[in-house]
């Protein structure tokens, strides 16, 4: 194998990101992580629709895909999401999105486009709870939530 430098890696993976967009609206950008922190799948280019980008934490990159594209091409066909909306056309428990504090690790959104505006879809264990219910099946690190609660849900 080759050895590239991380300059121009990272300029290959952008030029990537920037023809998925031209091509299909959208991104998807994996972060993968090593034992100590989750993995994160987020949309690249949903700003361009006018609507804030979508961040999956602690899910495989096939398995988050499965859900960001669908809602992607929800948005490019004018669905407009926002924090404290509950999804459920997209597996057997409703989903929930909360508008993202953190959006740190969402590099490729700030890079292209100079801001971040990002909601999470926080999806639930195969007992139907969430990471703030008692009796959640993973732990508490297996889905960090990116920014709080909306007011109301317990």
């Amino acid at each position: 194998m080759m050895w590239r430098p991380f300059g121009r890696r990272k300029r290959r993976r952008m030029t990537d990101i920037r023809s998925s967009i031209d091509e299909y609206g959208w991104a998807i950008q994996h972060v993968l992580r090593d034992d100590d922190h989750v993995p994160i799948s987020y949309s690249v280019g949903l700003t361009n629709f006018g609507h804030p980008e979508l961040v999956i934490t602690g899910m495989g990159a096939e398995y988050a895909q499965g859900f960001l594209n669908p809602m992607g091409e929800d948005v490019r066909s004018g669905t407009r999401f926002r924090g404290g909306t509950w999804v459920s056309d997209l597996t057997d428990c409703d989903l929930l999105l909360i508008d993202v504090d953190d959006a740190a690790d969402l590099t490729a959104v700030e890079q292209l486009f100079g801001h971040v505006e990002a909601l999470q879809l926080v999806w639930c264990d195969n007992a139907g709870r969430f990471p703030w219910h008692a009796g959640f099946n993973n732990p508490p690190e297996a889905q960090p939530l990116l920014g709080p609660l909306p007011e109301g849900i317990v």
